[in-house]
């Protein structure tokens, strides 16, 4: 029997009276018969179609979406089979063709042998908060004027684009378009003569690069457009015939009909550029190239002798490195992540430092883009994890968080390392916390899954790092089974005065709170910064105000962190 309300005879529980009051479905599950009993709206909550099927736990599982019945499935197994939590979202049929958005939670109860025999829960829905998740992915990664993705997200997406052409030997190339005397349109026609010229420009752009292409609008009067599958002379020809359609054919604005021509130029990838950043930073200095010519035109990037030169500091930076380890010259540095209410030290984050030949050390900040490209990352992180896991061990009442890379976040030398060093000694792995990038998480969603767990069993926990600079849904953050998230610093900085900032901060903690996740906000440099944070319920600080990172160990003298 599913009842749309149960009588008020049936709902003498004031727990049970005040869940059905706010909305929310509770449920009883037969696991043996099968049988699900439903008490509260469950034909407002579900639908009326889809209520009238969930009389049974398979007639239930039928109307969940079929891309999240697995992750359903494996959350229930791992609170029946381990005594894991289970609370879970995902999409179920809404009886008219769609689908709605529900959070379900529940608990076994289990017979004397500790066999599961009922399951009691809760569901809710959360339309409206996954309207406000993807409200924020919007914000964060999509221009409002074109519907184009943003710089952010070019960025992302052609490293991902870069990894796999890489592997694949694959080639293609980026072109960077600058639209000539955008400012004059804006002073002569008006502003939304402007707005129309851009937003048509991104429209043939897209219509033009093609299959597997890119395009996204960078700055004010840029866009840069992905092209695959082609090579050097390919994409020349590709780059010519995309800036003769847009200077061949007007652009009707509400100022009247206009011509317009643009500036371009290109790199071919990955022969010429291997990450992102690379390559938008050599096509755009040949567009400028391009304009300084009298616009109009397109220019290939070319090495100049300041690449040469480049390559040449590439080259003396990884011989440093390759000394620093081979002669013990890699450290640690550490920088306190206190509480948000008392500031007292939660936890302190590792840093890597690299001798250099004179006795100094250096911020390996600035050396990690040389280390990447020249293959010296896996050697860093797993100089790095020893490190810390000798701090560890020497001293029982610390805790230390150490950084993972892209070429180490999965399967590998570093996870055996790991094994090697912490199978067995949970009280060690236990004070350690392993932070990977949102961006490299999102990369393989399953792979890293696979990672998290992998530690988690050795006892250690695992962070997202710089959160909000990637794309993670509910769906790829549900699925990672993460415990921290660190919100990306570039979302803290200038926080007290930023209200863009303050939403994002505040939806970003409203989802990992969603998930019961310790939330660490990082780059926290004022007094009023620390307290908005706080108010917005992040749970931990990491930043200049409450200490630099130091080599010396601080724990010799744990302190309460005072500003």
């Amino acid at each position: 029997m599913i009842p749309a309300m149960m009588g008020k005879g049936e709902l003498a529980d004031p727990l049970l009276r005040a869940l059905v009051a706010a909305g929310d479905l509770v449920y009883d599950w037969d696991l043996h018969g099968d049988e699900i009993r439903w008490h509260g709206p469950v034909g407002a909550v579900l639908g009326a179609s889809t209520a009238g099927r969930a009389a049974s736990g398979k007639g239930y599982g039928a109307q969940v979406h079929p891309d999240d019945r697995s992750d359903r499935l494996l959350a229930l197994a791992r609170h029946l089979d381990r005594g894991e939590s289970y609370d879970c979202v995902y999409r179920v049929a809404d009886g008219v063709g769609g689908y709605r958005w529900i959070n379900d939670r529940g608990t076994a109860e289990r017979n004397g042998g500790g066999a599961p025999a009922r399951m009691a829960g809760v569901i809710r829905t959360v339309d409206a908060f996954k309207g406000e998740e993807e409200k924020l992915r919007r914000l964060a990664f999509r221009d409002d004027l074109t519907g184009l993705p943003n710089r952010r997200r070019l960025l992302q997406r052609l490293d991902r684009m870069l990894r796999t052409m890489i592997a694949g030997g694959r080639v293609g190339g980026l072109v960077v378009v600058g639209i000539d005397q955008l400012g004059m349109v804006n002073n002569v026609f008006g502003y939304p003569s402007g707005d129309a010229v851009l937003a048509e420009v991104g429209k043939r752009l897209e219509a033009g690069v093609g299959k597997g292409g890119e395009v996204a609008r960078i700055t004010g009067d840029r866009f840069a457009a992905v092209l695959a599958g082609g090579g050097a002379d390919e994409t020349e020809k590709s780059v010519e015939r995309l800036l003769l359609d847009l200077r061949s054919r007007t652009v009707d604005t509400p100022g009247g009909d206009l011509r317009i021509t643009v500036s371009g130029g290109w790199v071919s990838i990955p022969a010429q550029a291997r990450t992102a950043r690379d390559a938008l930073a050599k096509a755009e200095s040949a567009m400028l190239e391009a304009k300084r010519s009298g616009r109009d035109a397109v220019q290939p990037y070319r090495e100049s002798q300041e690449r040469r030169r480049s390559q040449r500091i590439d080259l003396a930076v990884a011989d440093l490195i390759e000394r620093a380890l081979l002669n013990s010259r890699i450290d640690l540095a550490f920088q306190p992540v206190v509480d948000s209410g008392d500031h007292s030290i939660k936890h302190y984050e590792a840093l890597l430092r690299i001798g250099d030949d004179f006795g100094g050390m250096l911020n390996a900040g600035a050396l990690i883009g040389t280390a990447e490209s020249m293959g010296l990352m896996r050697r860093l992180d797993r100089a790095v994890l020893d490190l810390a896991i000798g701090e560890l061990t020497r001293h029982p009442k610390i805790s230390l968080a150490v950084n993972v890379s892209a070429v180490n976040a999965g399967r590998g030398s570093w996870i055996d390392r790991a094994v090697e060093h912490l199978q067995g000694k949970r009280e060690i792995a236990s004070r350690l916390l392993v932070e990977i990038t949102e961006t490299v998480a999102l990369v393989d969603p399953d792979e890293t899954a696979r990672f998290v767990e992998m530690l988690h069993q050795l006892g250690a926990k695992v962070a997202i790092d710089d959160f909000g600079a990637g794309n993670t849904s509910f769906r790829a953050l549900r699925r990672l089974g993460v415990d921290m998230v660190k919100i990306d610093g570039s979302f803290v900085t200038g926080i007290a005065t930023n209200p863009d900032n303050q939403l994002f901060v505040r939806a970003l903690v409203g989802i990992a709170r969603g998930f019961g996740l310790t939330t660490v906000a990082e780059f926290v440099e004022t007094a009023d910064e620390a307290r908005i944070l706080r108010e917005e319920g992040v749970g931990q600080l990491q930043g200049y105000l409450f200490g630099r990172p130091e080599m010396a160990r601080p724990w010799a003298t744990p302190k309460l962190v005072k500003v």
